[in-house]
């Protein structure tokens, strides 16, 4: 009885059952065909993202910054046109007003993104409009912050070299780079959401899943040039201002503080 069993369980071990095939199949014996095929499903696979998760959060937050930000923002255009009657200002003047009217300029889009929210995500208002609306936005965004940057250094230069910056520290400069700074953020926004962002079918505007490789790459230079190289200039500018301001046996240090 031992002896059979044995013999019995030593047949099935030696030949394979081909009634069962086995479950995984190596990568090299799989046919380049099948890769493919595996490829072109998963990139026509939509996917179905729970997008109403964030339409009370993120309509409370575009509500509390247009109503704050819109009369904030035009109060301070008013002191800077008394301040620019006056004669005073000078560079800062022109990256100041540019700042605010990147600013100003988001901040006109937030009631269209409100209604896109409460609409359950779905533009109710074309796909060119989706198109001028999102560009607008991203332009601002990042003009902003690059206006943030050339303030930042703007200051260290006036603060750290006083008289060998006044050549650069002019308004024509200053105008140049504005216009520097409008026209590559342009350039690069328009790089990156063509040809376009809406999604006809879902109406969905700058939310297409899944993104294109050409979107996926604007993304991560947008991180790069939008969040990590500012925080860098706006770091190494402010630490020089301070090892300056310490340096200086001239100042007290209630003095060194205000001006930091």
């Amino acid at each position: 009885m031992l002896d059979a069993g044995d013999n019995s369980l030593s047949k099935m071990m030696a030949t394979p059952n081909e009634s069962h095939p086995p479950l995984c199949q190596p990568v090299s014996e799989a046919s380049p065909d099948s890769h493919e095929r595996v490829i072109t499903n998963m990139s026509n696979v939509t996917c179905d993202l729970p997008l109403d998760t964030d339409t009370f959060g993120l309509t409370c937050i575009y509500g509390v910054i247009f109503s704050l930000g819109l009369p904030s923002n035009l109060l301070s255009l008013w002191g800077l046109y008394h301040l620019g009657r006056s004669g005073g200002g000078g560079c800062q003047l022109v990256y100041i007003l540019n700042l605010l009217l990147s600013d100003l300029l988001q901040l006109l889009t937030l009631p269209l993104w409100i209604i896109y929210l409460q609409g359950g995500h779905r533009w109710p208002y074309g796909q060119l409009t989706c198109e001028l609306v999102g560009y607008v936005f991203y332009v601002n965004v990042y003009a902003s912050v690059m206006f943030l940057c050339l303030i930042a250094m703007d200051r260290c230069l006036a603060i750290v070299y006083p008289l060998s910056s006044r050549r650069v520290r002019t308004i024509r400069v200053a105008a140049v780079s504005g216009v520097a700074v409008w026209t590559l953020t342009f350039l690069f926004c328009l790089s990156g959401l063509l040809p376009s962002v809406f999604d006809a079918d879902r109406l969905l505007c700058l939310e297409q899943y899944p993104v294109s490789s050409k979107f996926a790459y604007f993304k991560i230079a947008t991180v790069l040039l939008g969040f990590l190289l500012p925080c860098a200039i706006l770091g190494y500018t402010s630490a020089h201002i301070g090892v300056t301001l310490r340096r200086s046996p001239s100042l007290s240090d209630h003095e060194r503080h205000k001006i930091v």
